[in-house]
């Protein structure tokens, strides 16, 4: 396994190789805006998981302000999925990101024709209140500019050897 360098992955990835001789596989696998890479030896030995990262990121345009959409647009877009298109509006995230009693709390993130991205919070009703719409009690709604921030994540998992100890993979 000690064949297999970052500078073999790296080719991997800008897709000059995808094999290493029969020595090893490397897998690869996207999770949102990560890339995960884990090499796994031929033979069994445990995976190589390498400790370098290169990400090469989009340039985006930034709004010098905030937007002001009417309810009934900003309605339409918290509906939305990703990649749905309203009123030259982009839906690029709407997540769920908590809830109360009576409701739950969602971030909406959208793009312009012009690439800018803005993003509003908005709640829809639950329970009793699910006749509650998002943004039914306004005329207009203010997004706030927003670029996107790239984030390392670790993830920790448990040694081959381990989970073979263990009597399986976990």
């Amino acid at each position: 396994m000690s064949d297999i360098t970052p500078a073999h992955v790296a080719e991997f990835l800008a897709g000059a190789r995808d094999y290493f001789e029969d020595v090893a596989q490397p897998y690869t696998r996207v999770d949102g805006n990560s890339v995960h890479v884990k090499v796994v030896p031929d033979n069994g030995e445990a995976a190589t998981i390498f400790r370098a990262l290169v990400v090469e990121v989009p340039v985006y345009a930034v709004a010098a302000a905030p937007v002001t959409l009417p309810a009934e647009t900003a309605r339409q877009l918290a509906y939305g999925y990703a990649g749905d298109d309203i009123d030259d509006w982009t839906v690029v995230v709407n997540e769920y990101t908590g809830r109360t009693r009576w409701s739950s709390t969602h971030h909406l993130v959208i793009r312009n024709e012009a690439g800018e991205h803005f993003a509003d919070t908005y709640r829809r009703g639950l329970s009793e209140s699910q006749e509650t719409r998002p943004y039914e009690d306004v005329s207009t709604a203010t997004f706030t500019p927003v670029v996107p921030e790239i984030k390392v994540a670790t993830e920790w998992v448990t040694p081959k050897a381990a989970q073979a100890e263990q009597g399986g993979a976990s």
